[in-house]
């Protein structure tokens, strides 16, 4: 028995130092007190940044723009290549006056085409490409609305007395400088 008690005695033993045991303090008390370390206030050097005054920029004068004819044929690989005349109007499309006289009355059929060749003395006419066919007697006032990429129109007159021989007469838009005047297709 003697061994057994010893042997009970060791293992608390070895308990009580393992959890640290108990302990005592001056005053009695068997609670520690922690004391947290008050915090050093510590200065972050300031760094003073120098301030930089830039100069103002200087404007080069404006050049004059330069007008260059456009290059029908030209390919572009963005629209900030293109190139507008100035007095391109952005517009769909413009009027235009159409006055046809005929002598003595006489009936025939207009056509006002804008996808024709000229050939020597002949011309082609695509007749899908009408923008007017109409059957008149004598004179002939109207308007009509062209789109903006046609600038060029052909009047094909037939007579009626006289189908197998029509007459041609072509137009050209004007240069555009006077935006004030109707574009005209007058035909005597």
């Amino acid at each position: 028995m003697k061994y057994t008690t010893f042997l009970f005695v060791l293992i608390a033993y070895s308990s009580l130092i393992a959890c640290g045991g108990g302990g005592s303090s001056a005053s009695g008390g068997g609670d520690v007190a922690v004391v947290n370390p008050t915090p050093v206030p510590t200065t972050t050097p300031t760094t003073t940044v120098p301030v930089v005054v830039e100069p103002e920029p200087t404007l080069a004068p404006t050049p004059e723009p330069v007008f260059v004819e456009p290059n029908p044929d030209a390919v572009y690989d963005s629209t900030a290549e293109l190139i507008v005349p100035s007095v391109f109007t952005f517009e769909q499309e413009y009027p235009l006056s159409v006055e046809v006289s005929i002598a003595a009355n006489r009936k025939a059929y207009i056509s006002i085409c804008s996808d024709f060749n000229r050939e020597g003395d002949g011309v082609t006419v695509n007749y899908d490409s009408c923008l007017l066919r109409t059957s008149i007697e004598g004179d002939f006032n109207g308007e009509l609305t062209v789109p903006n990429d046609k600038s060029t129109l052909v009047m094909a007159i037939w007579y009626l007395d006289e189908p197998e021989s029509p007459r041609f007469e072509e137009w050209q838009k004007s240069d555009g400088s006077n935006t004030e005047e109707m574009e005209q297709f007058i035909v005597n």
